[in-house]
């Protein structure tokens, strides 16, 4: 997916191209072929700048980059709702909640994908656990004892 959002010009480009040859009774205008294709590339070019800006280290970004940050937000979500796209539950995520967490922790791009997953293994591990008592008491003892 990188190196798509990093080749979106070349790439729809291509695309646009491709389709204008085409001949079909039902195709589109030739307008219609390059909007669409002109707002898939600006939104994986937005997205691209909001995955940058959230690559940051912790300690490194700048209000600045909180700002591209929320830029890049704004107008991806914007060229979403053009192209009517699904909100997913990741996108909603990216949307909603991304630009508060690196602004709480003042960067996370340094989080290794591993920790991340091992915070969801010990967090499901301890919803299992917790979820097979019927006892409140013992959950919350539970809750403070590995």
């Amino acid at each position: 997916m990188q190196r798509l959002m990093n080749k979106a010009l070349n790439v729809f480009t291509e695309i646009e191209a491709y389709l204008a040859s085409l001949h079909h009774p039902r195709r589109c205008s030739n307008d219609e072929i390059h909007s669409t294709c002109k707002t898939y590339q600006d939104l994986l070019v937005l997205l691209n700048g909001l995955f940058l800006m959230l690559h940051l280290p912790n300690g490194n970004p700048t209000a600045d980059d909180y700002n591209n940050a929320n830029f890049f937000i704004q107008q991806s979500s914007k060229l979403w709702d053009i192209l009517s796209l699904l909100i997913t539950p990741k996108f909603h995520s990216l949307l909603d909640h991304a630009l508060k967490q690196m602004q709480d922790l003042n960067g996370f791009g340094d989080m290794l994908e591993d920790d991340v997953e091992c915070l969801h293994q010990l967090t499901a591990r301890g919803l299992w656990r917790w979820n097979h008592l019927n006892n409140y008491g013992k959950v919350a003892f539970s809750m403070f004892t590995e």
